[in-house]
């Protein structure tokens, strides 16, 4: 699965932008993400955002792009509840930078509200 947060949608990238609230029948959707913003370089926020994601359980390998921001971003990433995968990074304004790390996505039993038994 690609997505965007900005750019032009293609095939087999939608462009998400706010309030791309999550909704179980879409799959995908941004979830308890106070003061989110759409700009013309993606997604922003004054302190989080959270991007869920429906998969089955396997082992999935993440591309992020952070920054490009007017201003200097700092960004971490948590994926299924674990340790960060990318842990404050500061991206100088008007700079980007990219990074692969490797999920596991489990599943927990049927009731189980936690991320890390949601399958996103």
């Amino acid at each position: 699965m690609h997505f965007a947060f900005e750019g032009s949608p293609n095939g087999d990238r939608p462009i998400v932008r706010p309030p791309a609230i999550y909704h179980a029948d879409d799959g995908f959707g941004f979830v308890d993400s106070p003061g989110l913003v759409g700009t013309a370089r993606g997604v922003t926020a004054p302190k989080h955002f959270r991007f869920d994601v429906n998969l089955p359980a396997g082992t999935y390998d993440v591309t992020v792009t952070v920054g490009g921001t007017v201003d200097e971003s700092v960004t971490s990433v948590r994926a299924e509840n674990r340790p960060t995968a990318v842990q404050d990074v500061h991206v100088a304004r008007g700079q980007s930078a990219t990074w692969t790390f490797t999920v596991t996505v489990r599943h927990g039993v049927a009731g189980d509200k936690s991320l890390e038994g949601d399958g996103g």
